[in-house]
């Protein structure tokens, strides 16, 4: 992989992750953490759950209902057409929980789960695509609108040296 391809949230390569200084545990948890940052930075889906093991990402969240669409045929299609050639196991979908513990309160999550034998290159193809579907804003250049600057009583735009005393 080159170094353009699976940048995190800041633009730092994942390909930075170095392997010999990290437990798979390690590896896997912060896997997960960059993906579930750059999830996040799509502006798609909120995510409040990580659960990382060796080979596994499990990731919960929400996404709200005017997001839903875009995070299903946007995000979740450019994951799969990195990660179907990769062989590497892509699952979205809800889950339902007992909130609180209150079998009376159920409410749901969207679950972004991937498994992989090399979860550091799963979390490349995965953050590639989240980086797809919302790129780096680039800062533009553009008129700033408001009122006019006030005149003072010189009849002169702009600031004017103050007189003390």
């Amino acid at each position: 992989m080159n170094n353009t391809k699976g940048l995190t949230e800041i633009g730092q390569s994942v390909a930075a992750l170095n392997e010999s200084d990290l437990s798979p545990q390690d590896l896997a948890e912060q896997s997960a953490q960059l993906v579930a940052k750059a999830i996040e930075r799509t502006g798609l889906m909120v995510v409040v759950e990580i659960k990382a093991s060796l080979g596994k990402v499990h990731l919960l969240g929400r996404v709200t209902d005017e997001n839903k669409k875009s995070f299903i045929q946007d995000f979740t299609v450019a994951v799969l057409k990195r990660t179907l050639p990769a062989d590497i196991d892509v699952f979205v979908g809800t889950q339902y929980f007992a909130y609180k513990g209150d079998v009376s309160n159920i409410k749901y999550g969207w679950v972004f789960a991937f498994s992989s034998e090399d979860l550091k290159e799963a979390a490349e193809y995965i953050c590639e695509a989240a980086k797809e579907v919302a790129p780096l804003n680039d800062v533009m250049e553009s008129r700033l609108m408001g009122p006019a600057t006030p005149r003072g009583g010189s009849g002169r735009k702009g600031a004017a040296p103050v007189r003390v005393g």
